[in-house]
């Protein structure tokens, strides 16, 4: 059977919807907000003492609109916000321990129904879909961390920075100063 262009680019988009409508269940699975609130927390958890300013750049939000989901969180005892070291005007976000509770149930989720997908393939198929999603992932234009911290707004770190993470590879700006190191911090 001859492959197609048109029918590969359309079963990767499938692929990511489905992909992500499990990462959306997951975060309302773990009753973490839905929306934005869920990538709000994997990334404030992730990067303490993010700013609201940039949290609204990762998460593609107005600043009023990440002020309000701050907000939310804040009043749910999910987020704390504190005075910035860096810069005394800007707030430092950074989650509470029902926050980080919160966060792990996320990520627990999500890896569970992402590991559920990959059940389908073999061990070898799996080591080949890793390295394909890596040179994927590897090849992407983040030339930016927000850029970088946008397609990582749900990502577990940890994994993806013990085994070298492709989004941070491909990012100039990281690989200048270090994301991994960045998220090593939380």
């Amino acid at each position: 059977m001859a492959l197609r262009e048109d029918t590969t680019a359309n079963l990767l988009g499938a692929l990511g919807v489905a992909v992500f409508d499990h990462i959306r269940d997951s975060v309302d699975a773990a009753g973490g907000h839905g929306g934005q609130g869920g990538a709000a927390l994997t990334t404030i958890g992730m990067l303490p003492g993010l700013s609201v300013g940039h949290l609204a750049g990762v998460l593609g939000l107005t600043h009023p609109g990440t002020v309000r989901l701050v907000e939310r969180l804040v009043a749910e005892d999910l987020v704390e916000k504190t005075p910035s070291a860096e810069d005394g005007r800007a707030l430092a976000l950074k989650l509470t321990p029902l926050g980080r509770q919160r966060r792990r149930d996320i990520l627990s989720q999500r890896n569970r129904r992402l590991q559920a997908m990959l059940e389908t393939l073999t061990a070898s198929e799996r080591r080949q879909f890793d390295g394909l999603l890596r040179r994927i992932l590897g090849d992407l234009p983040v030339p930016t961390r927000q850029q970088a911290y946008q397609v990582c707004r749900y990502c577990d770190a940890g994994p993806c920075f013990r085994n070298d993470c492709p989004v941070d590879e491909a990012c100039p700006e990281a690989a200048a100063d270090g994301l991994a190191a960045m998220t090593a911090r939380r």
